[in-house]
């Protein structure tokens, strides 16, 4: 269970080796954004192990659950439910996927994500990478800003290690950050177009 402060990663792994509090990306680039989606701080989540080299995580976390106010709260606030396979076929390859759904108000969204993540160790040496991430929203009650949206992410990584010397590593990682590609207002005279390109925030 997680008190405070804790967010999908403290539960499943990332997958990335990038994903280091201590020796990781300078960038917050490190890891699939789909694990960011949806309020996270505090709830309850669980590791299974379904055999050898197979695992299934699950949680539910909400960034509210202290407040007793009407849309707050650890079951009637803003929320983040998640799942996730995280399969080892062999022991250099480890690939996972994720499903993210979660809630936010004002106004009220709905999102559900999606991704893939994979990292391969080529040996002691070398190890690479990558992740995608598909996310569909739907805004649901500010009447300005109604409808569906679509964001995409994708990367490749690159990790290189005892780079000049033991426990230095380098690492590259080429992709694009969150991207909404498309979006679709209910109201099809709202904003002057029923299809919006513009970059996500989540």
């Amino acid at each position: 269970m997680e008190a405070t402060g804790g967010s999908i990663t403290d539960i499943v792994s990332s997958v990335s080796p990038m994903d280091d509090e201590g020796q990781g990306a300078l960038s917050s680039f490190s890891y699939n954004p789909i694990y960011d989606v949806g309020d996270q701080s505090t709830g309850i989540g669980a590791t299974v192990q379904l055999g050898d080299r197979i695992n299934l995580g699950v949680g539910y976390l909400t960034a509210a659950a202290e407040r007793s106010n009407s849309g707050a709260g650890l079951f009637n606030g803003g929320y983040s439910a998640f799942g996730q396979l995280t399969i080892t076929p062999f022991d250099s390859l480890t690939v996972g996927l994720t499903y993210v759904n979660s809630y936010a108000g004002d106004p009220a969204t709905i999102s559900n994500a999606y991704g893939v993540e994979a990292n391969y160790a080529l040996g002691d040496a070398i190890e690479i990478g990558g992740w995608a991430g598909y996310i569909d929203t739907q805004v649901m009650t500010d009447p300005a800003a109604m409808g569906n949206g679509r964001t995409w992410t994708y990367a490749g990584t690159l990790l290189f290690h005892d780079v000049g010397k033991k426990d230095n590593d380098l690492g590259f990682i080429v992709g694009i950050p969150p991207r909404q590609s498309e979006f679709r207002f209910s109201n099809p005279l709202e904003a002057g177009a029923t299809t919006q390109q513009e970059d996500a925030a989540l």
